[in-house]
């Protein structure tokens, strides 16, 4: 863990090691709830209350997703809090962009917030796909509705995957993917 980011890549871990229903993660939703919510009355001007608290928990969702996921882990290159307000930029962009709002240029704090709209397009896209896949989940192997569920329901990384299923390498855990999803696609083509 870097010293600058110490205590963010401490909550990150307890994040990622919570379970989605527990009052450990809803500790964590509550934290970071004010501070997002008077970010996004600062940053844009015509902004209210309302509108910040109503993106809030996709924000927090699509964070919590990208823990899960790996694709923000340790070492951080801003505060979580830093990388919530991103996503609640981006999100409020979209839902709001057409409301004639006003963007404010003078807080520091969007200087450093990475752009998310991808993630947000991806995760869209992955919650459009998950019945499927359950559906289908049923009708192969035990291994592979385990590996499939870890990565696409539960939104494991490949390396929590390996440690899980104690599969030696990433690049196994690739591979085995690929089988899995095209005895998927087989049965698809059905």
């Amino acid at each position: 863990m870097t010293q600058r980011y110490t205590e963010d890549e401490q909550d990150l871990l307890n994040i990622l090691h919570a379970d989605p229903n527990s009052l450990e993660l809803n500790k964590y939703y509550k934290k970071y709830r004010p501070a997002f919510e008077q970010f996004i009355s600062r940053y844009f001007i015509n902004a209210n209350n309302n509108q910040a608290y109503e993106i809030y928990p996709e924000a927090f969702h699509i964070m919590y997703i990208n823990i899960r996921k790996g694709k923000l882990k340790a070492p951080l290159k801003s505060t979580l809090q830093t990388y919530l307000f991103g996503i609640g930029k981006n999100l409020y962009h979209k839902r709001f962009l057409g409301k004639n709002i006003t963007i404010t240029s003078d807080s520091e704090d969007w200087k450093e917030i990475p752009d998310c709209s991808d993630l947000i397009e991806e995760q869209t896209r992955n919650e459009e796909h998950k019945d499927l896949v359950k559906q289908l989940l049923s009708q192969i192997s035990k291994s592979c509705q385990e590996l499939l569920t870890l990565i696409y329901l539960k939104g494991y990384a490949n390396d929590a995957v390996a440690e899980e299923m104690n599969i030696p390498t990433e690049g196994a855990v690739r591979k085995r993917k690929f089988i899995c999803l095209k005895k998927l696609r087989d049965l698809l083509s059905k």
